[in-house]
């Protein structure tokens, strides 16, 4: 059995996560339709917005409702959707040595900041090689999958350090457990 890949939280300033993003925050480096989700809210929710210090769309990914989501109510649902799913093609295995997540910052919608108090509070993760036809998933000690400690607030950025680097090319986030709504940023980290 492999030893667990996850996880040291390490505070990391913003300058540094700029420098260590393995090219998630740079659309010139990763592309919109390199970042998949299974589901959004709108268009402007989409997976490609889910880029660490996003700035365009809703400036997160995040999901559809789920069956319990009335659009007439003014709070947001907390019965969010099962199995969701964001996934990076990094295009070719990347040595990549941690994840950085963070939430739904606030953002101004017709002249008024919306915040909507919305991130990922826990999720697990799994990744796919070039060469392997299989997905792994991420998992502790004892063979469960690991279960990454995510955010708390809005804004400020969780990182996560693997205890071992992870080559892959596909990496994938599965959020659990969440405030309000699935909606979240992240970038995978190369220093």
């Amino acid at each position: 059995m492999r030893e667990s890949a996850v996880v040291v939280q390490k505070d990391y300033s913003t300058p540094q996560l700029k420098k260590c993003g393995v090219g998630m925050q740079d659309i010139n480096k990763i592309k919109d339709n390199q970042i998949t989700g299974s589901s959004m809210f709108r268009e402007d929710h989409g997976p490609q917005y889910g880029r660490l210090f996003e700035t365009r769309g809703i400036k997160a990914w995040s999901t559809q409702p789920g069956p319990g989501y009335r659009a007439t109510i003014d709070k947001w649902s907390t019965f969010g959707l099962k199995n969701q799913w964001i996934t990076v093609d990094l295009k070719k295995d990347t040595k990549i040595i941690g994840v950085v997540t963070a939430g739904r910052p606030p953002h101004v919608y017709n002249g008024l900041t919306d915040l909507h108090n919305q991130w990922v509070s826990t999720f697990t993760m799994e990744y796919k090689t070039d060469k392997n036809k299989y997905i792994i998933p991420f998992l502790d000690r004892t063979g469960k999958l690991e279960v990454f400690q995510g955010n708390t607030d809005m804004t400020t950025p969780v990182v996560n350090i693997f205890r071992f680097p992870i080559t892959a090319r596909w990496f994938t986030i599965r959020p659990i457990d969440y405030n309000n709504w699935i909606s979240m940023q992240f970038d995978l980290l190369v220093c």
